[in-house]
C-alpha cells in the first residue's frame, strides 16, 4: 500500500463510487478502486472567435494525451465557471478542439471553462475565457415573420387585461 504522505502538500480529490445492495447493512460496503493520480495538462485555450447575437465559438490546443476521454465544457455568466456550471458540450474525438454555443441572449458576457477528462474520470480545468455575444446593429428592421435572437416575447399574446411585452437587446 502507498503512502499519502507525498501528496500532503498539495490537494488531492479522492473520488469513490459506492455501490451496495439496498438490503445490505453498511458495514458491508467496500471500496471497489481507488486510484491516486496526476492531473494531466489542461488544454491551453485561445481566443474566442466568431461572436455574433447569438453564438460564439471557443477554441483550444487539441490534447495529446494517450488515456484521453473526453473535453467536457461548462459556461456560466460569472467569471466563476466550474464542473458544477451548466454543461453545454462533451466531445469525444481529442482532435476535434473548438466548439460553437448557439442559441445564446445578446449583448451577454458568457464564461467558459474546458476540462480535459482522462480514462479514469479524473477532471483537469483550462482557464477561463469569455466573450460576449453581440448586439443587434441599428437601425433595424424586423417583420416578426420568423424568431430572432435579439427579442423575447413574454405573455399569452391576448391583448385584452392581459400582460404582453417585447424585449429587445439591440
Amino acid at each position: 500500500m502507498e503512502s499519502l504522505a507525498t501528496s500532503a502538500p498539495q490537494t488531492v480529490r479522492l473520488r469513490f463510487n459506492l455501490s451496495s445492495d439496498w438490503r445490505a447493512p453498511i458495514a458491508e460496503i467496500s471500496v471497489d478502486k481507488f486510484t491516486v493520480a496526476e492531473l494531466p495538462a489542461p488544454v491551453s485555450m485561445l481566443p474566442v472567435n466568431e461572436v455574433d447575437v447569438d453564438t460564439l465559438r471557443l477554441n483550444w490546443e487539441p490534447s495529446g494525451l494517450p488515456a484521453f476521454s473526453e473535453y467536457a465544457i461548462f459556461r456560466a455568466t460569472s467569471a466563476n465557471v466550474s464542473d458544477q456550471s451548466l454543461r453545454v458540450a462533451t466531445i469525444t474525438d481529442p482532435t476535434v478542439a473548438t466548439f460553437t454555443d448557439t442559441g445564446l441572449d445578446a449583448r451577454i458576457q458568457y464564461f467558459y471553462r474546458v476540462y480535459l477528462v482522462d480514462d479514469r474520470d479524473t477532471y483537469s480545468p483550462s482557464e477561463v475565457v469569455s466573450a460576449t455575444t453581440m448586439g443587434i446593429a441599428l437601425p433595424y428592421n424586423e417583420s416578426f415573420d420568423s424568431a430572432s435572437a435579439g427579442w423575447t416575447f413574454t405573455g399569452n399574446g391576448a391583448c385584452r387585461r392581459k400582460s404582453v411585452a417585447m424585449a429587445a437587446r439591440p
